[in-house]
Formats: structure tokens, sequence, C-alpha cells
């Protein structure tokens, strides 16, 4: 009976903390940087896309942190972007410290969705992404920068 109990309470605990992380969590907390936060594998991705009025090229960024929000170096790691509208995938280069970047040309909106992967050399994740999409934590203002 006491191996039954410790069991569920291992269970739930394990089943707390993976919600903690999980994108519906991630979508109540505020970015450090303003974008929009993701899951992918081990690693905590924040895509930063900003918001002009009409289509024009703009820097976009993607910072990368662990679980824990503790940064995570970037060097010979490499990101790629499917953009709707775009024929190629977006090629982001590391761009100093936990951060990698590219320009590139887009139209903002709401029903804008994204899919980023992330290889560190290692391994590769993905997440996708709503950039502009109504946000739970800034009190459905979205991610909108102006």
């Amino acid at each position: 009976m006491q191996k039954l109990k410790l069991l569920i309470l291992a269970s739930a605990m394990a089943a707390g903390s993976a919600f903690a992380h999980g994108n519906e969590y991630l979508d109540t907390v505020a970015a450090p940087h303003g974008g929009q936060l993701r899951m992918a594998g081990i690693y905590h991705l924040e895509l930063v896309m900003p918001a002009q009025k009409a289509a024009a090229e703009q820097t976009v960024t993607i910072y990368i942190t662990d679980h824990a929000g503790k940064p995570v170096a970037v060097d010979g790691a490499r990101a790629t972007m499917l953009l709707p509208g775009v024929d190629a995938p977006v090629v982001f280069k590391p761009a100093g410290d936990n951060k990698l970047q590219a320009q590139l040309k887009y139209q903002p909106s709401q029903g804008l969705e994204t899919k980023v992967d992330f290889n560190d050399g290692k391994q590769q994740v993905s997440a996708t992404f709503t950039p502009f999409a109504k946000a739970k934590a800034d009190g459905g203002h979205g991610t909108v920068h102006h």
C-alpha cells in the first residue's frame, strides 16, 4: 500500500511539472523579450517578430533558453523557419549569446503560424508559433511589437 501511495504521488508530481513547462503554461508567462515562448525538446524558444503596418523587411530573433530560463549559447547552432508565402526555409544564424537572427519580409496577421526548427549541433527540435495571436499573459493584447 505504501508503494502505491508513493507511485501515485510521483505520478502527480511528474504530471504537474510537465504541465508547468507546456505551451499552455508558457502562453500565460510574459516572455523576457516580448515574443512568444514555446517548448522544443530540452529548450524554450522565444520568437520575436516585430509588427509593422505593411509587409517590410525586419530583423526576427529567436532566443534559446533551458527550462529554467537560463540562456543557452548558440555558437555553431542553426535555426530555420517555415513561413507561409516564402518558398524556402528562412535560415537564422547566431547573433551572440543565446540568440539567432534573420532578416525577412512578412505581413503580420493574427492567423500567422510558423514552424521553427532549432539544431544545436547534436539534436534538432521544433516548435510551432502563432506570433501575433492574442496571448493570455498580457491580457489578450498579443505579442505584437510597435
